[in-house]
């Protein structure tokens, strides 16, 4: 999946301007209220042998994580202070 960025209206509930790839082969965004954005670099519904990471504000890459594992969920807490999410080397979702 790839990870695109527009300038939008909340008034209007519209985007403004023309949309930005940010980033290529992304999986799992979580954006905080305060901009913070961590994604899972991989590709895949499970983000296979994905990296987490933090997309800066210039929209590099910084990795938190070696990678290695599925991972199936990624969350920001509220003000971007905490990162929470499941990895291992089984698929997460069952049925």
């Amino acid at each position: 999946m790839d990870l695109w960025a527009a300038p939008f209206s909340p008034e209007r509930m519209e985007a403004t301007g023309e949309p930005l790839l940010v980033m290529s082969n992304v999986v799992r965004p979580s954006l905080a209220t305060d901009g913070t954005l961590a994604v899972v670099r991989g590709t895949g519904e499970q983000a296979i042998g994905g990296e987490i990471g933090w997309l800066t504000a210039d929209a590099e890459f910084e990795l938190i994580t070696e990678g290695g594992e599925n991972v199936a969920a990624l969350r920001l807490s509220p003000d971007g202070s905490m990162l929470a999410y499941a990895a291992g080397d089984a698929p997460m979702c069952r049925r």
